[in-house]
């Protein structure tokens, strides 16, 4: 069985689509002090796209990434 990740905030946009998430997201993880992990809970179709393009582009990892049916669970680590 494979283990959680351990995160120190979760951050639920479901309900958000388009840009929103990425710019809450944005704006969250800022608040935290590097190497800390936040679960982002997301039901936007285009996340899978958008986040993954955001992590590339700020700096920030994507630990592991749950998809189900009507959502997805993205871990994300502040690197720098």
């Amino acid at each position: 069985m494979k283990e959680q990740i351990k995160y120190d905030h979760q951050l639920d946009l479901r309900g958000l689509d388009c840009v929103s998430p990425i710019v809450r997201l944005n704006k969250e993880l800022k608040q935290f002090a590097a190497d800390k992990v936040i679960e982002v809970i997301t039901n936007d179709p285009t996340a899978m796209v958008s986040i993954s393009a955001w992590a590339r582009t700020s700096g920030s990892l994507i630990l592991e990434t749950l998809c189900k049916t009507d959502e997805a669970r993205f871990y994300v680590k502040r690197v720098k």
